[in-house]
C-alpha cells in the first residue's frame, strides 16, 4: 500500500544540509562553483528519481527494496573511498544514517 508523505521533500534543503556536510553553507564559496555543485546536486537527485521510476517501481516490493539497498551501498562506498579525508565528512552515510529494511549491517 502506497502512502502519501505529510511533507514532501525541499531538495534546495537538502542541498543547503549536503554544503552543510560537504564542510560548509555555501555562502563563503564562489558563487560559479556553489551553482555547479547545486546543478549535480539536482541532476544526482533526478537521475536517482529517474531510476526509481523506471526500474524500482515495478519491481514486487522486496526486489525494490534490494534494489534501493544496492544503490545505497554504492554510495555508501562511494562516500567512505572518496570522502575519507577531512575535507568532507561521511557521517551521513556512516553513523546509523540507513537502516532500511533489507540493509545487511
Amino acid at each position: 500500500m502506497i502512502q502519501v508523505m505529510e511533507n514532501n521533500f525541499d531538495l534546495e534543503e537538502e542541498f543547503n544540509e549536503f554544503l552543510g556536510t560537504a564542510g560548509g553553507n555555501g555562502e563563503e564559496m564562489d558563487a560559479e562553483f556553489r551553482e555547479q555543485l547545486r546543478r549535480a546536486f539536482y541532476a544526482g537527485c533526478g537521475r536517482i528519481l529517474l531510476i526509481l521510476n523506471e526500474h524500482a517501481a515495478n519491481m514486487e516490493e522486496e526486489q525494490g527494496v534490494s534494489a534501493i539497498d544496492h544503490l545505497f551501498r554504492q554510495v555508501h562506498s562511494f562516500f567512505l573511498k572518496g570522502f575519507s579525508s577531512n575535507e568532507f565528512s561521511s557521517n551521513d552515510f556512516t553513523d546509523n544514517a540507513y537502516e532500511g529494511e533489507g540493509s545487511k549491517e
